[in-house]
């Protein structure tokens, strides 16, 4: 992917990514399994918006979390929640990392 188009999108799907986190966290500190159905559609989102994107660690990151909130939802052990808030830190950090790599495009003058 050119650098110009990944700049184009890296910021909205990191925009969303991080607003699925941000729910993702909030599931899994209430242990709650109606929230959680949520976030595993939200971690198959980010997992799927990233193959699109090209981002491979943030897929396999993503599909982590997908299967670690699964089985959070069916096994809400402290140990469970731990695995999960580990694997929301580490999906975080990849796309603050990508962010990093791929900044915004600075806006266009105006015509004139």
């Amino acid at each position: 992917m050119s650098d110009d188009i990944a700049a184009m999108f890296i910021p909205r799907f990191a925009e969303n990514a991080r607003a699925y986190l941000a729910t993702a966290t909030e599931a899994t500190t209430r242990r709650d399994p109606t929230a959680l159905a949520v976030v595993v559609r939200h971690m198959h989102s980010i997992a799927g918006e990233a193959g699109l994107l090209g981002l491979r660690d943030v897929v396999n990151l993503a599909r982590d979390g997908e299967a670690r909130a699964k089985r959070l939802s069916s096994e809400p052990t402290d140990q469970a929640v731990d695995a999960m808030t580990r694997a929301l830190g580490a999906l975080r950090a990849a796309i603050d990392d990508v962010v990093a790599r791929h900044p915004a495009p600075a806006p266009r003058p105006p015509d004139g």
